[in-house]
């Protein structure tokens, strides 16, 4: 049997050669955990408690082939039942001075309460006390409940020192990564890219690590697709182009610092410069070797990159 075939879409075409997943549908019921803070650090929870806060959505409860209104609601703008009325029940109770509560939810359609549907419940995590770091590592086992259904993942509270990184509204993009290019003569955080792209960088990540003005200028960074757009070609109308790719790393803790923090970046390879399908012919019967412009129709080839692996 194939792993998490209750996961499976329907793959159509359209008419146009394209097969899509354009009819995806959850007909099988099933609950899982999404862990966006899988380790919690005493330093960090002892943060937590001195100033009220909590871990926003620190993990989410999928919820998958059930409609809305099987959970009993009735409207979603304003919630009707309340949201406290609907989330799945969470056990066993979470260790002394550690608190569990659910955050917000998220309908895949929220104008189809009858239709089977995705729905996510975000949980927040807090601290009263630190009472629960009672060894060098605590595995917390979390497990939710709800409509017969359950799911369970593991939250590990540590007193190892951690550093992480934060999701943005879309839990599983990162709100700490950022990605742009530079041409010499361009800025950024108060530094000119000149010919040499290394000693750019370096210049930058003293300015963000020094600097107050450091959130300002990372987030001033255009994270969408359009606005993070790299540049495949090396020179364009024989002027350099230069990628580049930065993180922010979040530490809390009140007494110790977290030294020699080290991040790394991954290159993968990939097998075409393209995610599109390339069109078939019909007379060969055979997948075309160019790549279809989705905007014109045309076959095209790749104009950057290696033949066969492409090395990002």
């Amino acid at each position: 049997m194939v792993a998490n075939w209750s996961q499976f879409g329907f793959i159509v075409d359209q008419g146009l050669d394209r097969p899509v997943e354009a009819e995806k549908t959850n007909v099988c019921k099933g609950c899982f955990i999404i862990t966006e803070r899988n380790e919690i650090s005493l330093g960090e929870a002892q943060g937590l408690r001195d100033t009220h806060e909590v871990i926003q959505d620190a993990f989410y409860v999928v919820v998958q082939g059930l409609s809305p209104s099987a959970l009993g609601v009735t409207s979603t703008s304003p919630l009707v039942p309340p949201l406290l009325a609907i989330a799945p029940s969470i056990a066993p109770p979470p260790p002394t001075g550690m608190t569990i509560a659910v955050n917000d939810v998220v309908f895949e359609n929220n104008a189809a309460l009858n239709q089977a549907q995705r729905i996510t419940f975000g949980y927040n995590i807090g601290f009263t006390s630190t009472d629960a770091f009672t060894a060098e590592d605590v595995p917390v086992q979390v497990t939710a409940t709800i409509a017969g259904l359950s799911g369970s993942a593991t939250i590990d509270l540590t007193k190892q020192l951690h550093p992480y990184m934060d999701h943005g509204t879309t839990s599983w993009l990162s709100a700490d990564t950022r990605v742009f290019q530079r041409r010499p003569g361009g800025t950024f955080a108060q530094q000119m890219l000149g010919n040499n792209p290394n000693d750019f960088i370096k210049a930058v990540i003293d300015s963000l690590r020094n600097s107050s003005m450091a959130d300002s200028w990372f987030d001033g960074l255009d994270p969408t697709e359009a606005g993070s757009q790299l540049e495949w070609s090396q020179y364009i109308n024989n002027q350099a182009v230069y990628n580049f790719a930065i993180c922010r790393v979040r530490y809390r803790g009140e007494i110790n610092p977290a030294p020699n923090v080290r991040v790394f970046f991954r290159l993968f390879p990939a097998m075409t410069t393209s995610t599109g399908l390339s069109a078939y012919d019909h007379v060969s019967h055979r997948r075309a070797t160019r790549y279809e412009n989705r905007a014109t129709g045309a076959l095209e080839r790749s104009a950057f990159g290696f033949t066969h692996i492409l090395r990002l």
